[in-house]
């Protein structure tokens, strides 16, 4: 019983510093018939551009910005509500408010979009699939298929990963790749004097030493994954200056951001700047 009133006391406290410390908005949310659920800006800038000519609205996520006229309203009701879980119930009020039709979003592995259809009965939903997925430290290995989830459709990268999707996910899989990729105009220029590594680089996870799970169960340290990045660039690297060649990287990290700084120190350091 203690250690429940701990956790309690806990996950509270860690609530409220995040209400705390993130941007807030003050306004009852206007209606609109299709919102962006999530405003990191590969949603906005890129599903905002699909829809262009059409007005929307967004819900972002509570760690991004809390809507405090929200957030009231859910407290004021939440003794009623069937869900016991306030973020859930935060999120659940801001849709009653907005009454859309459609709710999109890049987040294809964020829980609580799959329970939307399910409680809201008259909106359609649809998620676009933004990365590549797998079991091992990723959205497989923490739902179960007995959750009753559902999405009306799901764009996906290719049939696999559909199928894979739908064992845990009812709804319409649709293929279309990887709508960032189709996203950006396809490049005619040819250049036989150069060698390109694609990066999958990511940023340091603060616990560094449990950065994936390997097939075997046990971790894999970020330094120990990472480690063939320094093997390999430095052959390529050593090899493209006795060829005459030039090495390029195309980096993971998105345009203007804080990880793509990193991402090229990261790179510098490696080679020399």
């Amino acid at each position: 019983m203690i250690n429940l009133i701990t956790k309690k006391i806990i996950y509270f406290y860690n609530l409220c510093k995040i209400i705390y410390s993130v941007p807030k908005s003050y306004n009852k949310p206007e209606k609109t018939k299709i919102i962006i659920f999530d405003s990191n800006p590969r949603s906005v800038n890129i599903l905002g551009t699909y829809l262009s000519k059409i007005n929307y609205g967004i819900i972002p996520l509570w760690t991004q910005s809390i809507n405090l006229y929200v957030l009231i309203r859910t407290v004021l009701s939440f003794r009623h509500q069937k869900d016991t879980n306030l973020i859930r119930s935060y999120y659940d009020m801001f849709i009653f408010l907005m009454s859309p039709r459609l709710i999109i979003t890049n987040n294809d592995n964020y829980t609580y979009f799959y329970t939307i259809s399910s409680k809201f009965k008259n909106i359609k939903t649809i998620f676009l699939q933004n990365g590549k997925r797998n079991f091992y430290n990723d959205i497989f290995r923490s739902i179960q298929i007995k959750n009753n989830y559902y999405v009306d459709y799901k764009m996906v990268f290719g049939e696999g990963i559909g199928k894979e999707f739908s064992k845990y996910i009812a709804g319409k899989s649709i293929s279309i790749g990887s709508y960032c990729n189709n996203f950006v105009p396809k490049s005619t220029l040819t250049n036989k004097q150069d060698i390109l590594f694609i990066s999958s680089w990511e940023v340091e996870p603060r616990i560094s030493n449990q950065f994936l799970l390997g097939i075997d169960g046990g971790y894999i340290a970020y330094n120990t994954f990472y480690m063939t990045y320094e093997i390999v660039l430095n052959f390529l690297f050593e090899w493209c200056k006795k060829n005459n060649m030039i090495l390029k990287i195309c980096l993971a990290a998105y345009k203007g951001t804080n990880s793509e700084a990193k991402e090229i120190s990261y790179y510098n350091n490696l080679l020399g700047e």
